[in-house]
């Protein structure tokens, strides 16, 4: 009979929501958060990592697994361009089947392999802001609006979620 003393490692962090894009969420969206073991580890058990955005979710086994997952539910405020595991922040209970626990290097060093290692989850709560409007007439070369000029808005940022927007002028003074 031998002792199996290797503790089980986290080999990678990814996120089941990427598929092949980038992705763009905002608050309440409920993202995946999974870890790859190097080996199988027992059923329940669960380790806590923190994001880049300063959140924490706990990781967990279902079933003996070499994958753990919880669920990052996005919150109110900020902009992350690409959302990453930060650090694991608590060891919890996992054990490989032998019942050695994660090991306490984990702690200060982990996985090169992260969630953005394809595509990047894009947090965004902030409204577009800023922009630029220019004029191009196709009736006379005057900068003045007229009835068949069009306006060219050009924000900072692109509207990932929208085809199309709407503005509204609150007064029909602008064509006189």
């Amino acid at each position: 009979v031998t002792n199996e003393t290797v503790a089980p490692t986290v080999t990678a962090f990814f996120s089941t929501n990427l598929v092949d894009q980038d992705i763009y969420v905002k608050s309440q969206d409920a993202i995946n958060i999974s870890a790859t073991m190097s080996e199988m580890v027992r059923d329940g058990t669960s380790f806590v990592v923190q994001l880049n955005t300063g959140d924490q979710i706990t990781l967990s086994a279902v079933g003996d697994t070499t994958t753990l997952s919880g669920t990052y539910t996005v919150g109110e405020s900020g902009y992350v361009p690409s959302l990453t595991v930060s650090s694991v922040v608590d060891l919890g209970t996992v054990k490989d089947l032998a019942g050695n626990p994660l090991p306490a290097s984990l702690l200060e060093s982990i996985p090169a392999t992260n969630i953005n290692s394809s595509f990047d989850i894009v947090v965004d709560n902030l409204a577009p802001s800023g922009g630029v409007v220019s004029l191009k007439t196709d009736t006379d070369p005057s900068s003045e609006l007229n009835a068949g000029d069009v306006l060219t808005f050009t924000f900072v940022e692109d509207f990932y979620d929208k085809d199309s927007i709407e503005a509204i002028f609150e007064t029909n003074n602008l064509f006189g």
